[in-house]
């Protein structure tokens, strides 16, 4: 609402720009280099000014109202998931993607993992490849072959850099593979990316 208000003022501010600049400059200096008055041309350069001002008040509401109507807001927060056998992991992953206004819970391990994403269904599964008990690719395995269509956009985010493993990840149809550390502002747009992709693949 507020932001509505924002714009409706800078709409009024233009268009009164625009009436003001036209009759107490551009008329007034029209007729002044008419009749050859020296003041004329100082009165054409206010009122270019004017028009100047108004013109980009009116382009940067038209793209912001522009910008609203290409992305517009979700009606339900994505939720995520995250499985990790680190406190911390799972604790900042958290604070980041809940500011970010996405709907995040957490699991410690592989089972608990698992138990929590057949129940729930998230959009996003974030998981870690070392954890105790059922490892990240058993927990990959296992989703995809429970939910099977229904599986959500899978992220593995592991300390594993080797290349064998990155292919390992890969080739089981995972959406993305992140090492640690990494960047949570990072995570954060490759989560998007992967879940544009994905609607795009399920049209």
């Amino acid at each position: 609402m507020r932001m509505r208000s924002k714009k409706l003022l800078l709409f009024l501010v233009a268009i009164f720009g625009l009436f003001m600049g036209t009759t107490l400059a551009i008329v007034p200096g029209i007729t002044g280099l008419s009749k050859g008055f020296p003041n004329a041309i100082v009165l054409l350069f206010f009122g270019g000014i004017t028009y100047a001002c108004s013109i980009k008040i009116a382009f940067i509401i038209r793209t912001q109202f522009e910008e609203i109507r290409v992305v517009p807001k979700p009606d339900a927060a994505v939720s995520v998931i995250a499985i990790d056998d680190e406190a911390d992991i799972l604790q900042l992953i958290r604070m980041k993607l809940s500011k970010e206004g996405f709907d995040v819970y957490t699991a410690s391990n592989g089972d608990e993992g698992i138990e929590k994403v057949l129940r729930d269904k998230p959009d996003v599964m974030i998981v870690d490849i070392l954890m105790p008990g059922k490892d990240g690719y058993q927990v990959v395995a296992e989703v995809k072959a429970r939910l099977r269509e229904d599986s959500p956009v899978i992220i593995m985010l592991t300390s594993k850099t080797e290349d064998a493993d990155m292919v390992k990840g890969l080739s089981m149809d995972i959406d993305d593979y992140i090492t640690k550390p990494f960047s949570p502002r990072e995570l954060i747009e490759r989560i998007n990316v992967a879940l544009i992709k994905s609607a795009k693949e399920n049209k």
